[in-house]
């Protein structure tokens, strides 16, 4: 039970804790490299990754014109690889050009609209183009989606007025489905309500968020998972796991499942029905993908 709780507590954490950056090189290019690692997607494709690599190795001599000239080249062969114009936006934000990093960014995101850190650079370059309120929005975005690295962004710029304009402007961003962010019924206002609620364990109001949430749009991870944890909190197994089976099934990249994090949440939920085997089957998987606190302490506690 104290496993389970530390492992609750950590998850929820990742929104509201973290460490603090503010938008310096350090930041961009700190940014950069967790877009490049993620599941070493990159060296693992055969077409842009070679155009890729050479770039990359320019961008860490600061030679910004040739890994531009690199990415290109990626971009070309594979075009519709949303890492690629990601990484593409922050070289030519280190060179300045921020429309066309912007133009960049956008592709990102519409090509993988479920990732926050392509948020977080958006929102880099909408800064440096003086739009604070468009910037506010992609970080809470990011923030909400468990990117706790957005957390002194927000801070650090989006505090003093909220950054919402009481026109109700509306929210560059496809899953928002129409939603007009300050009318607190966008996307993203209703993820930071829900998890506010979860974090104090206002479990009922939690899965009303979520719900009204994915009924915006279901192939929601963040609101998946959260769900899944909600309805484990009030012991409804069967209802949990079918969440956070279906977050898996609809989001197989997302890092919450290539770190291992969705498989310790749904062995908890397993052992919290009863279903030792299953929840051993789950801490097994979480291990193998790298999980050295929650999953050896289990397999070694429950499993033979």
């Amino acid at each position: 039970m104290k496993n389970r709780t530390v492992f609750i507590a950590s998850l929820l954490s990742l929104i509201t804790n973290g460490q603090l950056f503010g938008i310096s090189s350090g930041f961009v290019f700190g940014l950069f490299s967790s877009i490049l690692v993620t599941n070493q997607e990159v060296y693992a494709r055969n077409q842009g990754a070679l155009d890729f690599a050479k770039g990359f190795k320019k961008y860490l001599k600061k030679d910004y014109v040739g890994a531009l000239s690199d990415f290109d080249n990626a971009i070309k062969k594979e075009p519709n690889y949303a890492r690629y114009y990601a990484l593409r936006a922050l070289t030519k934000y280190e060179l300045k050009d921020y429309k066309s990093a912007l133009s960049d960014a956008d592709k990102s995101i519409y090509l993988m609209p479920n990732n926050a850190k392509f948020y977080i650079a958006r929102g880099l370059i909408k800064q440096r183009l003086l739009d604070r309120e468009g910037a506010c929005i992609d970080w809470r975005y990011a923030l909400s989606n468990f990117r706790s690295d957005a957390k002194e962004l927000v801070k650090k710029y989006c505090q003093s007025d909220r950054t919402v304009n009481k026109t109700k402007v509306k929210e560059v961003n496809p899953e928002d489905s129409g939603s007009y962010y300050g009318s607190g019924n966008s996307i993203k206002e209703l993820l930071v309500k829900a998890v506010d609620a979860t974090q104090a364990e206002n479990y009922y109001e939690a899965i009303y968020l979520y719900n009204k949430i994915l009924e915006i749009n279901p192939n929601i991870y963040s609101a998946l998972e959260m769900r899944s944890l909600s309805k484990m909190e009030l012991k409804d197994f069967k209802g949990a796991l079918l969440d956070i089976k279906k977050a898996i099934e609809m989001h197989p990249f997302h890092e919450n499942v290539t770190n291992g994090n969705a498989y310790i949440l749904k062995g908890f939920i397993y052992s919290g029905s009863g279903d030792v085997k299953n929840a051993c089957s789950n801490f097994e998987k979480a291990l193998n993908l790298g999980d050295s606190k929650y999953a050896p302490r289990f397999l070694k506690n429950n499993c033979d």
